[in-house]
């Protein structure tokens, strides 16, 4: 199993977006080698649309580092580099409507169509890359705005996979595809460090790999996972969900059929219910064309809740899909981030801050109980659609250093022993095996420490087995600067300059906020005992 998703998400420096397309100057007059990856993009498929002359929609391909893979293999939200392939070029051949928008399958067209065309990404470092794609069948797909830069229904998918693997899962609802490697660069002479853990640099020449085949012929049949927590629709800054940064939750019950030691142990953990959808007073400005949010879905979708076919790292619970995480927001004191939805660790945020993870633990039924007394579906059925499920949070997070996830994380924890959910008043016991996790993480944790929690405001991850992915608080829930200020309190609120609709479901509620210690005894314990390691402050 790659990185599960118990995790990881969401997914680089979680915030959900892709980077914008600036064009950067160099003026020092020394033009530096750079390496380019080229090939062809196949699409096996419907006929696409066409609106006005043109094909609708373009091949989105995404390189990531493989070290540092997008949910839900991964914590990477944002790709290295991109490039498209528009429909017009990948669809030479297809006729055009010349009016409004006309969709062959919509009218009895099912003859597949079988398409190719060259791509080219760059520039690109040296390193070791994955790279996944999708046709944007909609033309909805904007790299700089995150609720638009993820596959939604109807989109075709794939990317530089094993195609025999995936040829045999045609079907399978719970298969996601092994991406392959591409290594960008040449080995490093001896005593030459590449920096990114590879092995690799880029020869004076510049590099080209060449040949790299993108095959996209998976069709996403449901959309994102879109959600958010409930109750945040209220309007205020208030997070949906607070708990301490010294948080101590009951270890497993020692008796695996004690419902009481099960309803203890689910009440000692900080709780998060999400919704699927939007409120329905939010709902018609969300799927409103004129508006950018463009949240398709339709009338009974929902969240499917089922198996990923293991146990989370601790053991005791099985891990569910949609995998759910949390991530630290940068502090927006400086003003740079009005929306509020930078992540600390990103790439446009303080370099030298650690993205910092909390992972939760989706539940069935909303209780542990239903979760551990199964049995549990093992792909989507009519038992798995919900219009909302509950995720327990960790009393842990994970600290990574965004240059160097490759290196794995140091998972934090306030508190290593705990005492039984059935006997609360017992001899603690070890909350986990350290070893476990760190094997069960495969790769994204290296060590575990004992501290406190860093306190701060975490955005919401949902993640599919699709790799779809949804995140609260986005760009729907705020206003930029040139917008000016969130104005009225629903239906929806818009912003002050432009009269754009503001979706205060996804804003600044929908947030998870860990607090500092509170009294002698738990400020005396996160500095003296159990402080924040230095993992958790800075990278080093």
């Amino acid at each position: 199993m790659a990185r599960s998703f118990f995790f990881v998400l969401v997914l680089g420096a979680l915030g959900l977006g892709m980077p914008s397309c600036d064009v950067r100057v160099d003026d020092s007059g020394e033009v530096a080698p750079v390496g380019v990856l080229r090939g062809t993009v196949g699409y096996t498929g419907p006929a696409p649309c066409s609106a006005h002359g043109h094909i609708v929609g373009a091949a989105i391909i995404l390189l990531f580092d493989r070290n540092d893979p997008p949910p839900p293999a991964g914590i990477a939200s944002s790709p290295v580099n991109f490039a498209t392939v528009p429909g017009d070029v990948l669809f030479a051949s297809e006729p055009r409507q010349a009016g409004a928008t006309y969709c062959p399958s919509q009218h009895g067209d099912t003859v597949t169509r079988q398409v190719a065309a060259p791509y080219t990404v760059s520039p690109l470092a040296a390193g070791e890359y994955i790279a996944e794609a999708f046709y944007d069948t909609s033309g909805t797909f904007l790299p700089e705005f995150s609720i638009r830069a993820s596959p939604v229904r109807n989109d075709v998918t794939g990317g530089y996979i094993d195609t025999v693997a995936a040829a045999a899962n045609l079907g399978n609802p719970t298969y996601v595809p092994t991406f392959l490697p591409i290594d960008i660069g040449v080995p490093a002479a001896s005593g030459v460090d590449a920096g990114d853990g590879s092995g690799l640099v880029i020869p004076a020449s510049g590099f080209l790999r060449d040949d790299v085949p993108i095959t996209l012929a998976s069709v996403v049949d449901e959309p994102p996972p879109y959600f958010y927590p409930d109750g945040a629709d209220s309007g205020g800054t208030t997070p949906i969900l607070s708990f301490a940064q010294d948080v101590h939750v009951l270890a497993p019950p020692t008796s695996s059929t004690s419902l009481s030691g099960a309803v203890a142990l689910q009440a000692s953990f900080p709780q998060l219910r999400l919704d699927f959808g939007l409120p329905s007073a939010e709902a018609t400005a969300g799927r409103d064309l004129s508006q950018p949010f463009h949240l398709a879905y339709l009338s009974g979708d929902g969240f499917d809740v089922y198996s990923q076919g293991a146990l989370i790292p601790e053991g005791v619970l099985p891990a569910l899909w949609p995998a759910v995480a949390l991530t630290k927001l940068a502090d927006p004191a400086d003003g740079s981030d009005p929306e509020e939805i930078l992540a600390q660790g990103s790439a446009s945020a303080d370099p030298s801050l650690p993205e910092i993870l909390l992972q939760g633990i989706t539940l069935a039924g909303d209780s542990v109980a239903s979760t551990v007394s199964g049995p549990l579906p093992t792909a989507p059925d009519s038992t798995t659609r919900v219009s909302h499920f509950t995720a327990m949070m960790r009393p842990s997070v994970i600290c990574i250093d965004p240059a160097h996830v490759e290196r794995g994380g140091t998972l934090v924890t306030p508190y290593t022993t705990a005492a039984p959910a059935d006997d609360p008043g017992g001899a603690e016991v070890p909350l986990f095996d350290d070893a476990a996790v760190i094997a069960g993480s495969n790769g994204l944790v290296r060590q575990v420490k004992r501290g406190c929690l860093p306190p701060g405001r975490y955005a919401i991850h949902v993640a599919a087995p699709s790799g779809q992915t949804w995140t609260t608080p986005n760009e729907a829930g705020g206003c930029a600067v040139s917008e000016g200020t969130v104005t009225g309190s629903g239906d929806p609120a818009t912003c002050s300059a432009n009269g754009r609709g503001v979706l205060l479901s996804q804003g600044m509620r929908a947030v998870v906020e860990i607090t500092a210690a509170s009294g002698a005894s738990g400020l005396q314990f996160c500095s003296q005992t159990a402080p924040i390691p230095p993992e958790c402050l800075q990278n080093p």
